[in-house]
């Protein structure tokens, strides 16, 4: 119950930092939420969380962000729908933790860039692209290296 409830505090934290743009950089707002989950999924099996508790955990990720902004919303429920589709998958790499993140985060990221340009009509803009996803590999290995130190 104690591990829910923080993953549960710690995701509305990320909800309200995505949100306010706290980490923005150059007009770029990581992707915190996708850091979040792709380091849930990145897990050891033994210490992985079912699929009905991942998904109530999205769940409760997009029900933060329609209290928080409302604006992203429909990226949130496109990312919501990707990282639970990346859960079996997922299950299926390496095993090495960090490679593993760093894979769901790439792999997520950029197919959640393609659709949205289909399903919300924008640009496709590759620097834009490249830059978060950077920025997002140097937060996620900053965040690795932060809860995996001993």
């Amino acid at each position: 119950m104690h591990r829910a409830l923080t993953l549960i505090l710690l995701l509305a934290v990320l909800v309200l930092v995505f949100t306010s743009r706290l980490l923005a950089l150059g007009g770029v707002n990581p992707d915190l939420p996708l850091i979040f989950f792709a380091w849930l999924l990145s897990a050891p099996s033994l210490r992985r969380m079912r699929f009905g508790s991942f998904s109530l955990l999205i769940l409760l990720f997009l029900g933060f962000m329609a209290l928080v902004s409302t604006f992203w919303l429909p990226e949130a429920a496109l990312l919501g729908a990707l990282v639970l589709a990346a859960f079996y998958p997922s299950t299926l790499l390496s095993g090495h933790r960090l490679f593993d993140f760093l894979i769901i985060q790439v792999v997520v990221s950029f197919v959640f860039y393609v659709l949205g340009v289909f399903i919300f009509h924008g640009a496709f803009p590759w620097v834009d692209i490249l830059f978060e996803a950077a920025y997002g590999i140097l937060l996620s290995l900053a965040a690795y290296l932060f809860l995996h130190a001993r």
